[in-house]
């Protein structure tokens, strides 16, 4: 209990220096709340759009696009916490990962919270829950429902950067991961549209390997009551969450006892 309560204040700290350092450049956080709006206004034209070229896609209108793309940001706000995973590797061929070891912290917290941007943790919740709840106007969506949604949602995310912080930790061995890392980008990339128009080996791959499916699409479907069988996605999402913490536990070990600092 003593330690939960120990890094929750650590955490708080980190998001203060997160405030402080954007406050410091008042144009820079502007032209970010600017890059936002662009990115939300440039979702709903392309939505849009593709419908007035009769491009939709089957089973789907354009509202329902449209809150399956805020599902997408929300998952994106859950995963800027892991974001600082993409750059162990650099710590470690230059030497900086040393100075996470003497700390009396557990160095991936440390190496997460560091360069933590809370702005767009925050920033991308409000976004992502207005893209779906103002749809919610033209009876969209089934708040009812809005619990089993959003439970597989953060499970699902945190299963996929689980996923991407063991591939990360590869880095012990193989040096650079850009490579890989991008091959990882690529496939996250897929969230961002409905995956049921898929063929279905595609999308058993995408739901029970790397659960690109169970992060944005099943979700929506859930929320928008087009997907009955909720408490199944859970279950398979937790079981994916376990899975994944344990191959990196067992990784994070095995780096640490092949790690050898600059100065061995």
């Amino acid at each position: 209990m003593h330690t939960i309560i120990k890094y929750n204040k650590l955490f708080i700290r980190y998001v203060r220096l997160s405030i402080i350092n954007l406050m410091q450049y008042p144009f820079e956080l502007f032209m970010k709340i600017i890059s936002l709006t662009f990115n939300i206004v440039f979702i709903i034209v392309f939505w849009y759009s593709i419908f007035n070229l009769n491009l939709g896609l089957k089973g789907w209108s354009n509202y329902e696009l449209i809150i399956l793309s805020g599902m997408g940001i929300l998952s994106n706000s859950i995963s800027q916490l892991a974001f600082g995973f993409r750059d162990i590797d650099y710590h470690i061929i230059n030497g900086n990962f040393d100075k996470y070891l003497i700390r009396p912290i557990n160095p991936i917290f440390s190496i997460l919270n560091e360069n933590l941007f809370i702005f767009w943790v925050i920033s991308q919740v409000i976004s992502g829950l207005g893209l779906i709840l103002i749809p919610s106007f033209y009876g969209e969506i089934q708040l009812y429902n809005a619990f089993s949604s959003f439970t597989i949602l953060i499970l699902s995310t945190i299963a996929f950067n689980l996923i991407y912080a063991s591939v990360s930790l590869l880095a012990f061995w193989i040096g650079r991961i850009d490579n890989v890392r991008s091959l990882i980008f690529s496939v996250d990339v897929a969230k961002k549209y409905p995956l049921d128009s898929f063929p279905s080996k595609v999308v058993d791959l995408l739901t029970y390997v790397i659960p690109i499916n169970l992060i944005v699409t099943l979700p929506t479907k859930i929320l928008l009551n087009k997907e009955s069988n909720s408490f199944r996605f859970i279950i398979i999402s937790a079981l994916l969450c376990l899975l994944w913490s344990l191959i990196l536990y067992f990784i994070w070990k095995k780096a640490l006892s092949k790690y050898q600092s600059t100065g061995s």
